[in-house]
């Protein structure tokens, strides 16, 4: 599937990306629901997930294509039109976790373009949507060199999906 992100990015943005990523996604052993009301959980990765690949832009535009949410095309925003909008659907995490990290690092000026592609079935109780946020918050500290750790990615994530 990696080499398949590749191939779906240079078909919808018409050139080569730079960088690909994966975010796994996870089960809990126990615990189940309880993570979002504050209980204990046993959670462990799995060996499938999210993928994307990535171009960054001299600009502050972001356009973000999903395989999984074709129907909605490529879907642009920039750095000055980060507040949720409903027509962005699943773009919504993305400027939420890259809202959230502006915040705290102005450094942020420049978007990217990104395919992303996921064989976790949303809705399936394998933290798809965790596993977004993750990865958009890794792919901002690699590229922005924010020097976070995995585990404040962590939280920012969870902050931006509570």
């Amino acid at each position: 599937m990696k080499d398949n992100i590749k191939d779906i990015f240079k078909e919808k943005f018409n050139f080569l990306p730079e960088l690909t990523y994966f975010s796994p996604g996870r089960v809990n052993i126990i615990g189940g629901h309880t993570d979002y009301n504050g209980g204990y959980v046993l959670p462990f990765c799995i060996d499938m997930g999210i993928y994307a690949s990535i171009k960054l832009r001299n600009d502050d535009v972001f356009s973000v294509y999903s395989d999984n949410f074709n129907d909605f095309g490529i879907v642009s925003f920039d750095l000055d039109d980060l507040d949720y909008n409903n027509s962005r659907d699943f773009a919504n995490y993305l400027t939420g976790m890259i809202k959230e990290l502006k915040v705290l690092f102005p450094k942020i000026d420049h978007g990217f373009d990104i395919a992303i592609k996921s064989n976790l079935p949303t809705g399936g109780g394998l933290s798809s949507s965790a596993a977004l946020l993750v990865m958009i918050g890794y792919i901002c500290n690699d590229i922005y060199n924010l020097d976070l750790s995995r585990t404040e990615i962590a939280v920012h994530a969870k902050k931006v999906e509570n």
